[in-house]
């Protein structure tokens, strides 16, 4: 997600990206999972926030940020690895 003038008045802006495995999103639509995702970083930043379709985040003052995700499936149908050894 990108914090930019949405946050009107923010002195500090957050910026942030995931790299999760395919676990938590298996089985979940791109609408599901920018619910699921936001809601988990949200709340564990004590953002009190709520998600609104399609990739929306928004408090009481309005829409604050958007969100965008990439999914990446691996040659075998599973994620590519991040690292190798």
């Amino acid at each position: 997600m990108s914090s930019r003038s949405d946050l009107r008045g923010a002195r500090h802006p957050i910026t942030y990206s995931l790299s999760v495995p395919d676990a938590p999103v298996r089985g979940l639509s791109f609408r599901d999972s920018y619910a699921y995702l936001g809601d988990w970083v949200l709340g564990e930043l004590g953002i009190r926030a709520c998600y609104q379709p399609l990739n929306d985040i928004a408090t009481d003052q309005g829409k604050v940020a958007g969100a965008a995700q990439k999914r990446v499936v691996g040659p075998g149908g599973g994620p590519v690895p991040c690292c190798t050894t």
